[in-house]
């Protein structure tokens, strides 16, 4: 986590998928950043990890602003930080 100005924060953050998962993917790796101000995040960096040992990086130039909707992941994560960084 790093708290950029007094209304953006950036974080790194980690999923895995269970073992026992159908899913392609093992791990996904997200770089976000969040407007505390606008409730508002985007991604910057995303890397994922493949079960075949793959793996695949992507960057955006310019990514879009997305509102971070009541009751998801985003708003708890949102929640967590605004009121961390105060």
């Amino acid at each position: 986590v790093m708290y950029v100005s007094d209304t953006i924060v950036r974080v790194l953050e980690f999923t895995t998928t269970s073992e026992a998962s159908v899913s392609l993917t093992k791990e996904l790796d997200t770089y976000r950043e969040m407007d505390y101000s606008r409730r508002k995040y985007r991604v910057l960096e995303m890397r994922v990890k493949y079960r075949d040992g793959s793996e695949k990086n992507q960057s955006f130039t310019n990514p879009k602003w997305v509102d971070i909707t009541h009751n998801t992941w985003m708003d708890t994560l949102y929640e967590y930080l605004c009121k961390r960084g105060k």
